[in-house]
């Protein structure tokens, strides 16, 4: 849609990304949630986005395939918590963590978009912007994350959020995946 001569977010996020996956929870909480049927050789680019309800989880996993060892994973973060500004590194670790590092209370929702590169062959690399604890107007933590993935021989075929905690994602959760439409 354009208003005036500007066009509306949404509608740029339409003309370029397709939605390929939706997840609700619904009915009762959940541990994990799987993202599977994945080209990552054929759609390189995907947005994870997630609006996650907390059950008391403390944070978050995020996974590529199944690959949970071996050290695959590195980020480096930055954050704001509270009123203190922080940064840390983990290199060499089993997965990608997010919203973690705070005391989230049940209930609190934490939002989250993630870009990511995901050509097998090459360093998988993303952004992630997060914000944590959100509780009418208080917002516990923001952060900012780097991060790769370098198993660079696995095409990504699926995507796994595990909460820290079994039913981590409470009734209310939403994930959802987009993947950039391919150049005509």
């Amino acid at each position: 849609m354009k208003i005036g001569s500007v066009r509306v977010m949404g509608d740029m996020l339409a003309d370029t990304w397709q939605r390929v996956h939706s997840t609700t929870v619904a009915g009762s909480a959940v541990t994990s949630i799987t993202i599977s049927g994945l080209d990552g050789d054929t759609a390189e680019e995907y947005i994870l986005r997630a609006r996650i309800i907390d059950a008391n989880a403390g944070y978050y996993k995020v996974t590529m395939n199944t690959d949970t060892s071996g050290g695959h994973y590195g980020l480096q973060r930055v954050i704001g918590n509270s009123t203190t500004a922080g940064a840390y590194r983990n290199v060499g670790v089993d997965y990608i963590q997010i919203c973690n590092g705070v005391s989230v209370a049940n209930g609190e929702q934490s939002l989250v978009d993630m870009q990511f590169w995901a050509k097998s062959g090459f360093i998988r690399t993303g952004t992630l912007v997060e914000s944590i604890g959100i509780a009418t107007t208080t917002i516990t933590q923001i952060g900012l994350l780097g991060f790769s993935w370098n198993n660079t021989t696995d095409n990504i075929t699926q995507i796994v959020l595990t909460a820290g905690a079994a039913n981590g994602f409470a009734i209310g959760t939403v994930v959802e995946l987009y993947a950039r439409k391919s150049k005509v």
